[in-house]
């Protein structure tokens, strides 16, 4: 997903599909999962 893209989501000049927001939610459960795993 373009950085741009994303950025025009957060400032609210574009909506995201209902596709898109699936898809923007399962990368932020993916990093979250991830950041879990690390060990200071």
């Amino acid at each position: 997903m373009n950085q741009s893209l994303i950025s025009q989501y957060v400032s609210g000049i574009k909506t995201p599909s209902s596709k898109q927001t699936k898809k923007i939610e399962r990368a932020l459960h993916n990093l979250g999962h991830e950041l879990l795993e690390i060990e200071l």
